[in-house]
């Protein structure tokens, strides 16, 4: 699966719109994930990137299928990949996630900015990956 070489921290500030310091590669028996963390006195939340390696229609529908069994809100997205989806949930602060599968590879983004900004950094990952 790609690394956190795909989102260097330039990239993922300037597209989010964020301060931010890391990332802080977390490897996986599926993938890797990328954790962004704003320098003190920004939010709580960090700014996470995760990769999955050999994602299938099945694999990429179980948190997706998850947040609809628990009542949250699931636009699914023409355009991206072979499939893609974007979810708002508020727990401690609003927090959103998109999630693209192109092949076999997911990239789901976990963030606090925006949708448009955060399309923008995807925009970049899937560039990298294609």
């Amino acid at each position: 699966p790609p690394g956190c070489d795909v989102v260097p921290l330039d990239v993922a500030s300037k597209m989010l719109k964020f301060e931010l310091t890391g990332p802080v590669e977390q490897k996986r028996t599926t993938g890797t994930t990328c954790v962004f963390a704003r320098p003190a006195g920004g939010a709580s939340a960090t700014e996470t990137v995760f990769f999955n390696a050999n994602e299938t229609k099945d694999s990429f529908a179980i948190i997706r299928d998850g947040y609809e069994n628990n009542n949250v809100k699931v636009n699914k997205i023409k355009g991206w990949g072979d499939e893609a989806y974007a979810v708002r949930i508020k727990l401690f602060v609003e927090t959103n996630t998109f999630a693209v599968r192109k092949g076999r590879i997911g990239v789901t983004i976990q963030s606090v900015a925006d949708f448009p900004e955060i399309r923008n950094l995807m925009k970049e990952i899937l560039k990298t990956i294609s």
